[in-house]
């Protein structure tokens, strides 16, 4: 007679599946286990290189594949540059020049405007045109004069020094023309020394160097030549 299913079940219910004849068999389908390599995202400035383990260095995407570049905190540095010539942050002063340039990333090199000179050159010669003359003492500015009537001079002689020669120069300046500036005596003021001239349709005008009245200039409204006094102004 056979069992029924039911009794057969019931019959079983000490049944392992441990006991199984057959291996077990354990089936883990996750995805996560499937075996790959490791993938090592990296930025080491050597992009698509591998390590001593085999894993795949993988270029920063930021980096395009480039080297890595340090950033030492001057950003947009570009050396050769006006604003970074020799180095970064070592700007040309181009402020008194209608051009300025980088030359070789080893100086700056300026074309001075009117009235300016780049009297101290040394590379890398950052300051620019930094001299208001037009002319230099070595790599010195030239000293500005003023000749007491509205003109400047300039030469490499200290302010203050009154004698024929700087006489001559403050006539010059006012005159633009040196071969009508001649020397005279004070017949008032006797020892008195002074250069005078006067240009076209200009009066005439007298600097003293030697005497009493040195270092005053006088200038009359016609071409008569008037003797300077303490009272008058002063040139340097």
């Amino acid at each position: 007679m056979v069992a029924s299913g039911c009794a057969v079940i019931s019959g079983l219910d000490q049944y392992d599946k441990s006991d199984a004849e057959s291996p077990d068999a354990i089936a883990d389908q996750t995805v996560n286990d499937v075996a790959k390599p490791d993938v090592v995202v990296a930025d080491s400035g050597s992009d698509g290189a591998t390590d001593a383990t085999g894993d795949v260095m993988v270029a920063d995407v930021q980096d395009g594949g480039a080297p890595d570049v340090v950033d030492s905190g001057n950003d947009g540095c570009v050396l050769g540059t006006t604003d970074d010539c020799t180095q970064c942050g070592a700007k040309c002063d181009g402020t008194n020049a209608s051009t300025t340039t980088c030359s070789n990333d080893t100086t700056c090199i300026y074309t001075c405007k009117s009235g300016y000179s780049n009297c101290d050159a040394a590379a890398p010669d950052l300051n620019g045109c930094e001299c208001p003359t037009p002319s230099c003492c070595g790599a010195g500015c030239a000293t500005t004069h003023m000749n007491g009537v509205g003109d400047d001079y300039y030469d490499c002689v200290d302010a203050g020094t009154y004698n024929a020669p700087q006489a001559l120069k403050a006539c010059t300046a006012y005159t633009n023309d040196q071969t009508v500036c001649l020397t005279y005596m004070c017949q008032s003021d006797a020892g008195d020394s002074m250069i005078c001239g006067y240009p076209d349709g200009g009066g005439c005008t007298c600097w003293t160097y030697v005497g009493q009245d040195t270092s005053h200039v006088y200038k009359s409204g016609s071409t008569s030549c008037f003797c300077p006094s303490t009272n008058d102004p002063t040139w340097n």
